[in-house]
């Protein structure tokens, strides 16, 4: 137990000194060198954190844009596929200022909508729900989004908020 309080202590240090570097079609991402890459295909990395129990994954997940949309009604239409249901208290936000600030220096950047909350997904898992969607002027987006047990997301949260402001866009 008090290893684990020392290395979560240390993770933050550790996250930005020394992260994973990963060069994909739309953005070069940095994420903590304790995130496996679980999964990729053309279009899509997905993360796990298998050093621990925890209940976590995060994904971003790249394509075109098929219709006029804007970041918020995107957001929108990828949160329903995934079936969750947002907990009434909270809905899609304006994004984290400083993420915002940090992709709009980005001449490629458009727009961002972002939300972070509790729901349910699939009518009964209860989950911790973090996510961001992008839109470039290329006619491009991208949509990241961490989702954990209620309880987990604190953990991951902060360093998936800090992955997001060490995007750069390609």
């Amino acid at each position: 137990m008090g290893y684990a309080a020392f290395v979560i202590k240390n993770e933050k240090k550790s996250f930005l000194s020394n992260p994973q570097i990963l060069e994909l079609p739309l953005f070069t991402l940095k994420v903590p060198k304790w995130w496996t890459l679980e999964m990729t295909t053309d279009n899509q990395i997905q993360f796990k954190r298998t050093d621990t129990s925890y209940d976590w994954k995060a994904y971003f997940t790249w394509s075109d844009l098929t219709e006029k949309l804007t970041a918020v009604e995107l957001l929108v239409q990828h949160i329903h596929k995934q079936k969750i249901m947002l907990d009434p208290e909270e809905s899609i936000k304006a994004p984290a200022q400083k993420i915002y600030n940090h992709l709009a220096k980005f001449a490629e950047f458009s727009d961002l909508a972002h939300v972070e909350n509790t729901g349910t997904k699939d009518e009964s898992e209860r989950i911790y729900f973090d996510a961001y969607l992008v839109t470039l002027k290329s006619g491009k987006y991208f949509y990241c989004y961490s989702e954990s047990s209620v309880l987990n997301g604190c953990v991951e949260g902060p360093f998936f908020e800090e992955a997001m402001l060490q995007l750069n866009l390609n």
